[in-house]
């Protein structure tokens, strides 16, 4: 829908329809908060290449679409705004954790580079998570806050790899990097299937071409190809941001295959004429938007297209050879080393007790007397190589399991514990995660 109002409204450049265009573009905001950066990239472009009209003009078409796209998204916004403690969290309460699940280790280095991994919320920070949580006077954003500084601060500390990892995230979302990875993660990751995604690369490949030598028409007989550079530059904005999903490109494919129809059309066009019959696929009778960008085209042609200074072409070489030295030279870093924990011993002991299953044992109502008693035997063992403060959280979830859990214990259901008790035995097995995650990494 987009395409269309786009093409329609440049064939006829009116303020309803860039009002249509702006308006359609903050109804997409709904559904994924990066769209509105589309205004920047598209509309933009879209209203002030109309060569034929004025500057005033053409702002003022420019103004009313992103105005009319605002007023759309207002009243979301207003609604956020009022229920959550961020101003982030306007658009969306899910960008810190998207930024974080693509910033780690495994995300940057390796096999995964390019990628996403949910191992990046290590556990002390899902520790922290759910620390958080439990304040009844923190929201989502506040957490999603959590997750941004955390990403921002390993981006930080890895600030040299980036340009590899933001070229390999481009390379995955539009799967010209490592393509056949991208499909196995598709089908074992992305639930897609497994005939169904292989089909998507194949189909994607043949329409990849194809959708570009239609683009490159366009663009000969000057039409605009605004709607395609605006919705590419926010696809790949948006995965080299995060992490490259072969799904962030569905806006671009739309493109593709309209571009895939202008080429086929002129094919089928250019065999006619050789037939001695004229028009392509789309017919001969009536069709206004076309011919009102047919018209547009030919005002477009009476003005003599931009002259590019050869020294613009040699700067452009310049910058293209220095970026692919710089991601080469990225693509060689090693990861920052990580320090030995300062107890290995503790730190093999609290991996085998596996905090996990201990927040589990304490919340469960089936858990086995001989389970219980391993889980309070592994507790007190490891009590002596930790710290006082942490040592009490220990004893915290001893006491509980004798109270409640133990074998010569009265059965009780965790919904039945008092809400007090609950609260401070999680809270301690909480406590005990984040240190074993600041400690042990």
């Amino acid at each position: 829908l987009t395409f269309w109002l786009s093409y329609r409204f440049w064939g006829r450049p009116t303020p309803a329809r860039a009002a249509a265009l702006g308006i359609v573009i903050g109804v997409a905001g709904y559904a994924r908060f990066e769209t509105p950066l589309i205004a920047f990239s598209l509309i933009g472009p879209l209203c002030l290449g109309i060569r034929y009209l004025k500057w005033s003009r053409r702002f003022a078409l420019a103004f009313t679409a992103g105005f009319s796209m605002v007023a759309v998204l207002m009243p979301w916004w207003i609604f956020n705004m009022a229920r959550f403690n961020q101003p982030s969290a306007i658009t969306s309460t899910g960008g810190g954790w998207g930024l974080k699940n693509g910033s780690c280790d495994s995300a940057w280095y390796g096999d995964y580079i390019g990628y996403l991994d949910f191992e990046c919320l290590d556990l002390e920070l899902r520790s922290r998570h759910s620390l958080q949580l439990r304040n009844p006077n923190l929201d989502e954003s506040d957490i999603d806050l959590i997750y941004r500084d955390h990403a921002v601060e390993y981006i930080s500390n890895n600030l040299g790899r980036f340009p590899a990892v933001a070229a390999a995230r481009a390379g995955r979302v539009w799967d010209l990097y490592r393509p056949i990875q991208n499909t196995e993660f598709n089908i074992e990751i992305e639930q897609r299937g497994s005939v169904d995604s292989w089909a998507a690369l194949f189909c994607y490949y043949l329409v990849l071409p194809t959708g570009l030598c239609g683009i490159v028409l366009l663009a000969r007989r000057r039409v605009t190809i605004a709607p395609f550079f605006g919705v590419a530059v926010v696809v790949t904005l948006a995965a080299t941001l995060g992490f490259g999903l072969t799904r962030y490109r569905l806006p671009a494919d739309v493109g593709l295959c309209v571009g895939a129809g202008v080429a086929v059309d002129a094919l089928w066009a250019r065999r006619r004429a050789r037939a001695g019959g004229s028009g392509g696929l789309a017919g001969e009778g009536p069709n206004q938007p076309a011919e009102d960008i047919a018209a547009a085209a030919a005002r477009m042609s009476r003005i003599p297209r931009w002259r590019v200074p050869r020294a613009a072409y040699g700067a452009l070489g310049a910058v293209l050879i220095i970026g692919i030295g710089v991601v080469a030279w990225s693509s060689t870093l090693e990861p920052n080393p990580v320090p030995p924990p300062s107890n290995p011993e503790l730190c093999a002991r609290l991996a085998q007790l596996n905090l996990q299953r201990v927040g589990d044992l304490v919340s469960s109502d089936r858990a086995s007397p001989v389970v219980i008693q391993r889980a309070s035997d592994d507790l007190e063992s490891i009590s002596a190589l930790l710290p006082a403060d942490v040592r009490e959280s220990i004893s915290a979830i001893r006491a509980f399991i004798d109270k409640y859990l133990a074998p010569d214990s009265t059965p009780t259901r965790w919904a039945d514990i008092p809400k007090a008790d609950r609260d401070e035995v999680t809270n301690a097995a909480l406590q005990l995660g984040i240190y074993q995650g600041k400690s042990c990494r």
